[in-house]
Parts: structure tokens; sequence; C-alpha cells
């Protein structure tokens, strides 16, 4: 009761209370922490009123005037916060008298009922589009289409003094309507805007109507790449002109974005194998995260889909319950015979909207844990790579302890970190000896690219996905090095190869050539391709797809300067005279080195005994030693 006195007692300082809790509201309005010092701001408030009207205080006129002031700002402050103060979507039009005694010149929204499928009146033919809804083949998602389109009159008894002459298009967007970013305008249009500006367009009136007919304004028609701020504006600028100047008028429209993303989480056990799961033992528990799921006119509720893929891309099961909106967890009750040992195991969960499969989870399923073989190790090349350069990454694994089951091949995955555009998805690369190798080149650069893998065994078990990354630099990096350092070229080809004599070639070698800067071939070598694939085929022509890399250590002494490799892939069946299939090369620089780099660095040295030919290569200081001794 003491405590209750004591707040009724000091109305005053309750008072200072309740402003100082308004002025918080104010503060933190597009927070939470708004609606928290509001509740506060109204108890002191309460506190206060009841403290003045015991004690009949002089400053009752604070309760009637500035406290009734203070609650509608905090309040109008809080209902910003919660979005209640609704944006004004209409088209803003535009009027403007010619002349003192002439008519006036509209403009105005140009989709009417009759003639567009859009809100009548309206620029925008939308009151609201999804965003990230379509799924672009590099990874973004794009927002459906959005159109704009305006239209003009003159409507007078006189003629006009003043004439349309050209208008444009503007596009803003922005994350609270107040602060607009201009994101597409003539001759300037964002990167993730895809549908280029229409520009400054000429517009040919005629006046002698009277009181005229509208002229419908070309329409411009765009989409957002990636997920867009919420709001987004078009301004149409007409510019008008005459006797005594020019003038231009402005028509705006605001449309919302709702977003239309959706996801597939997938709910992890206390294994140290997430995305590998037993069957007949495990459940598969996720959740899907979703938001808008189609167009936003017509049926903007329709829903969400899930199904379950099984390898061979059969429908296990599917769920089609899924809302807008919403946050659904679903489950899956693996069966014992979702193991086979004829393939490779790997289930995927896909989430499909109204137009596309918008994100997918792959696992996989195994008979028993503790039979699959080793993660595969993923190595690559170099740490950094160049726009215009070879990707060399490696896969190698272990057979399990107890089946001792070699590795068939590697499941490989290969996309943009940033955006999840694929560049190979679900790749079979057979291994040799447990392991392989794959070339690929980047088509952007300034971005990591990750690499993910997964070692099938020859029964079809896995240990689940390991993964690593390697970053690609939009500027080409020139490789260069000095005696002893080892430079590696790398090369992945796609070409053409016609019939010759009754026999269709087969790249079976490539052989490389090292050449100095004054032309000599320092070094050939010759070896069997890493990867060869008969990508199509006919009965003239087929076309192979072929990798390779070979590692080359620079001699002791070499000449400085721009170095030369060439390869060849050539066809040796047709006798001892190869056959070149297809040539290529490259260059890198060769930098001068201290004495002890040269003296451990390696010579080459060419052996032609008979039908004996070889190259061989041993350390300078050996070389050194040896010339000694044969001259002694």
């Amino acid at each position: 009761m003491r405590i209750i006195g004591f707040l009724f007692e000091h109305p005053l300082l309750f008072a200072i209370l309740a402003v100082l809790f308004f002025a918080l509201a104010i503060v933190f309005w597009k927070v939470v922490l708004a609606a928290v010092f509001l509740g506060l701001f109204i108890i002191t408030l309460m506190v206060s009123v009841i403290g003045i009207r015991k004690s009949g205080s002089k400053y009752e006129i604070i309760l009637l005037i500035v406290v009734p002031m203070f609650l509608l700002i905090s309040l109008i402050g809080v209902y910003h916060m919660f979005g209640i103060m609704e944006i004004d979507t209409s088209t803003q039009s535009a009027r403007w008298k010619d002349s003192p005694t002439g008519g006036y010149h509209y403009l105005d929204g140009g989709f009417d009922v009759d003639l567009y499928p859009g809100e009548p009146n309206e620029i925008f033919n939308k009151a609201q589009y999804v965003s990230g809804w379509i799924k672009l083949s590099g990874g973004e998602g794009s927002s459906e289409a959005i159109t704009v389109a305006g239209k003009y009159m003159y409507s007078g008894v006189l003629g006009a003094m003043y004439g349309a002459e050209w208008y444009e298009y503007y596009i803003y967007w922005s994350d609270d309507g107040e602060n607009w970013e201009l994101i597409s305008a003539p001759g300037n249009t964002a990167p993730f805007i895809i549908g280029e500006n229409i520009g400054r367009k000429e517009i040919d009136y005629d006046y002698s109507a009277g009181f005229g007919t509208w002229q419908y304004l070309a329409p411009y028609s765009f989409q957002i790449k990636g997920e867009s701020k919420p709001l987004i504006k078009v301004e149409i600028k007409l510019h008008l002109s005459g006797p005594f100047g020019s003038k231009n008028l402005y028509a705006t429209d605001i449309a919302r974005m709702l977003s239309g993303s959706g996801s597939i989480e997938v709910m992890l056990d206390n294994d140290d194998t997430p995305d590998v799961y037993e069957a007949g033992v495990d459940t598969l528990k996720f959740k899907v995260t979703t938001e808008y799921s189609g167009l936003s006119t017509g049926e903007p509720d329709k829903g969400w889909y899930v199904v379950l893929r099984n390898p061979n891309g059969v429908i296990v099961k599917n769920w089609t319950n899924v809302g807008d909106n919403q946050v659904t967890y679903l489950e899956w009750d693996i069966p014992f015979d979702a193991y086979k040992p004829t393939w490779s195991n790997q289930y995927k969960i896909e989430l499909y909207n109204q137009i596309n499969k918008y994100d997918d989870y792959k696992f996989f399923v195994i008979d028993n844990i503790s039979l699959a073989p080793s993660k595969a190790v993923i190595t690559f090349g170099k740490p950094v790579y160049g726009l215009d350069e070879q990707i060399e990454v490696r896969f190698k694994a272990e057979p399990n302890d107890i089946t001792q089951l070699p590795i068939a091949y590697f499941l490989v995955d290969i996309y943009y970190q940033d955006t999840g555009g694929r560049i190979v998805n679900d790749m079979q690369l057979n291994a040799v000896d447990n392991q392989a190798v794959y070339f690929f080149q980047s088509e952007r650069g300034d971005v990591d690219i990750v690499v993910r893998a997964a070692a099938i065994d020859t029964a079809g078990r896995t240990s689940g996905y390991s993964q690593n990354s390697v970053y690609v630099s939009r500027e080409a990096i020139a490789w260069q090095g000095g005696p002893g350092q080892i430079f590696t070229f790398s090369f992945d080809v796609t070409f053409d190869v016609n019939e010759i004599t009754g026999l269709m070639p087969y790249p079976e070698y490539v052989v490389y050539q090292f050449i100095d800067p004054t032309g000599k071939i320092v070094y050939v070598k010759e070896q069997k391709p890493a990867y060869v694939n008969k990508e199509a085929g006919g009965t003239i022509t087929t076309k192979w797809r072929v990798s390779d890399a070979c590692a080359f250590q620079i001699p002791a002494f070499a000449k400085t300067g721009t170095w030369t490799v060439r390869y060849e892939i050539v066809d040796k069946r047709l006798g001892l005279v190869n056959q070149v299939i297809h040539s290529g090369g490259g260059s890198f620089t060769v930098t001068e080195g201290s004495i002890f780099q040269n003296l451990f660095a390696p010579k080459y040295f060419h052996l032609d005994i008979f039908v004996w030919d070889k190259w061989i290569k041993i350390p300078a200081f050996f070389a050194i030693i040896l010339f000694i001794v044969a001259v002694v």
C-alpha cells in the first residue's frame, strides 16, 4: 500500500517519465521496442493522471491538452511500425492548364480494363507483384513480369499552345515508402533489372480533335532479379514545349513487392552423417518455410507442394498441403527397401511453387552406416585461379575397412557460392584407384566456387557429401616462377573429329612440349588424358571432350622470359606416327633464381637411341658432378 501511495503522491515525476517513454517510443518507432515504450508511457500516464486528480493540482491543464497530444503522436508511430498506415497504391495523375483560355493536358495511368488486363487508370498493371519467384539458370530468383504504361490527352475547345514532345519512365524502390532509390532510367538500368529501360520516346499527338482522346504510351516491361525491396514506384515524365518555354508533367504509381521465396531445412539428428540415413531405422524430418507461391493476382494462396524422388527420379511421396507464408514440418519414415546396391541411393526433396522448382535437398540412404567408405577429400591445383584458367579439382576417398569395396565414382556438384547457380549438377565422375580428376572453367570472376562430392563405392554406399571451395579472380593471373618451381598447365576442350581412312580417331594420348624464349624445345612429355568423354557421335563426325593437366619443373639456369607450352591430342593406333586430332597451348613466365635454386633444379636430357626415344631429368647438382667425372 505504501508503494501505491508513493506512486500517486508524485504525479509530476510520473508525468516526466511518461514524456520520456513517449520520446523513446518515437525514437524506436520502427522496432518492437516502440510497443514496449508505448506500454510504459500509458502506465506512467495513468499513474500521473490519478495522482494529479487526487491532489487537485493546477497541472490538470497538462492532462487535458498535452497528454492527449503525446498519446496520439505515439500511437501514430506504433501504427507506422506495424504497417497499419497503408501506402497509397493508386496512380497520382497530372493535369496542367495550357493557357488562361485554353484547355488541360492530362497524364494518367495507361491500364484500362477495356484495353489491358490490369487495374483501371493505373500505371502499374498490378497493385502487387511476387519477387524472387521464378528460378533463373544462374540460381537467382526473379520477380514476375512488371509492366508500366501511361496515357496522355489534351482536352479543350481552343487549340493547345503547348504540345507534348516526349516521355520517359523512371523506376524506384524503397524499404519504407519515404527514401526512394532509382533503379531504372533512360540509359541507366541497374544490373539486377532484367529488361532495359525503353528510353526517351517521342509522342505525336493529334491536337485537332478538340476535346481530344487518350493516346496510350508505349509500355515498359521488366523483372527484378533477386530479392526486392518491399515497395516499387514508377514515375512518368512527359515533356511539353510551347512559345513561352517548356513544362514537365509527372504521374506516379506505387506497387508492393511480395517475397516469393521458399526453402527446405532438414532437422538434423545427433549422428555425424547429417545427409546419410539408414533404411528401416531413420526418419527424415524437415522444415519447409514458404512465402508467396504464385502470381500476385488470381490465386495468390494456391500454395506450394513438396515431392520426394528416388534415385531414378520416380516420385515416392508428395505433400500438397503446403500453404503460403507459413512454416510446415514434414517427415518420411525410410523403408527397408529404400537402399539398393544397384543405384546411387541419392534421394531428393523438391519444393515447387506454382511455376517451377524453387529449392531442393539431396540425401543418401544406406543399409548400414558402418559399411560406408570414407568421405571424399577434395583438393585444387592452387588456391586462386584467373577467369581464363582451367580449374583443376581432384577427388580421393578410402574404401571401408570392413568391406574393402573400391570407390566406383564420385557424385559431384559444382556451383557459385553467392547465387547457387550450377556449373555441374549430379555428375558421375568415374574413379580409378579410388581417385578422380576434373577440369572446368568459371564464366564469372571475383567469386567463390563450391565443389561438393560424395564417394560412392561399388555397392552404392556413401558417407555423404564433403565440400571445398576455390576463388576465381576476374583478372587473369599469369603464372611466373624461377628454377625448381613447378608450373602446371591444364585444359578442358570440346572438339569435333572427322573420320580418317575408315577409322574414327580416338583421343588416346596428349603430347606436351615446353619451349624456351629462343624457340628451343626443352622438354617433351607424353601421357594419357585424365578425362575423355564422347559428347556426341555420328557416322562421320564425333564430338569429344578431353581434360588433362601436366606439371613442368622449371629447369636450372633456364632462360628468363616468356615460355610456351604446346599440347597435341593424338591417336597412335594408325602406326608409329602420331595422328594429331586437336592441339592448343599457353604461356608462362620464367624468372631468375638463386644459385641454390639452380643447383637443385632439374636439367632435361633427350635420349634418342635407335627406337628408344626418351626424355629424362636429373638435378643440376648431379649433372655437374657427372660432367666433371666424365671429363676427368
